[in-house]
């Protein structure tokens, strides 16, 4: 286990070479967002409630779903109209309904098992694309499962987070969307949709299977492809600056990039002015 200990009352910081999803700077506190659901083993006594129960569940994700595509942040991502199509699926519906009815399952458990069938046949997949489009399963079943399970609530939280989770789905990133500064996954791939998130919103994404406990205080710096844990107060203040000397020297290189586009666009506009003016004469 690559955490260190407390050492005379003191956290040792550590820095760890990672692989880089997304490039950036990152620092904020870590949030283990890791699923954990309740799955009712037992027999239900109503089956009709049940159904019911689960309709109301996948309603209320593709109606989360849909305000997402209102979104600015997230309208334009095509990903959110195939998580809806599967869900509205009239075998998704069938399938659980059968599992319902025929032997007695809770409805978490019937629709745990049906999806769980889809996630393993893309788990056999030979294509590294097909396995990266598991993940949507796998979201729609975290999305699905924590409206069937009315304990989970959103912690309430404030500041920059760094997400650490076993796999980033895209919903992790919508959840947190206004607190998110980093994600640290166990596993992930360059294709999947929340990697494609989080390099066109320019947030860090790092692979690591170590151990972080919540509240550790993270930075990611991909330029060094490192990650740095327990980090004191005074190290995260020069990355804080740091960031903020690398915007504004975006911002400029942009503004310059622009102006010389511009003058270009204008150069080009006269050149060829001139020529039609001499084609004229």
């Amino acid at each position: 286990m690559l955490y260190l200990p407390w050492l005379n009352g003191v956290v040792i910081m550590e820095t760890i070479k990672i692989k880089a999803i997304s490039e950036g700077i990152a620092y904020g506190r870590a949030l283990n967002v890791n699923d954990d659901f309740i799955i009712k083993k037992g027999l239900c006594s109503n089956s009709l409630l049940e159904r019911q129960l689960f309709r109301q569940s996948v309603n209320e994700v593709i109606k989360d779903l849909e305000a997402l595509k209102s979104d600015e942040v997230f309208k334009d991502e095509e990903f959110l109209d195939v998580h809806i199509m599967i869900l509205k699926d009239p075998v998704l519906f069938s399938e659980v309904d059968s599992l319902i009815e025929s032997k007695r399952y809770y409805a978490e458990r019937a629709f745990d098992t049906v999806i769980n069938g889809y996630i393993e046949k893309f788990n056999g997949a030979n294509s590294v694309y097909l396995k990266e489009r598991n993940l949507d399963f796998k979201d729609i079943r975290s999305r699905v499962l924590k409206k069937l399970n009315r304990h989970y609530f959103k912690e309430n939280v404030s500041g920059k987070l760094i997400l650490v989770c076993n796999e980033l789905y895209p919903s992790l990133l919508m959840e947190f969307k206004d607190n998110v500064a980093g994600v640290i996954s166990c596993q992930g791939g360059q294709t999947s949709h929340g990697a494609i998130l989080c390099k066109a919103r320019e947030i860090p994404y790092i692979i690591y299977d170590g151990t972080i406990n919540e509240g550790t205080s993270i930075i990611i710096d991909t330029r060094t492809n490192s990650l740095m844990i327990n980090v004191p107060k005074e190290i995260i203040k020069q990355y804080h600056d740091l960031k903020k000397e690398l915007k504004i020297k975006s911002f400029l290189l942009n503004k310059l990039i622009n102006l010389i586009l511009n003058r270009q666009n204008n150069s080009y506009k006269l050149v060829s002015k001139i020529k039609f003016s001499n084609n004229s004469l």
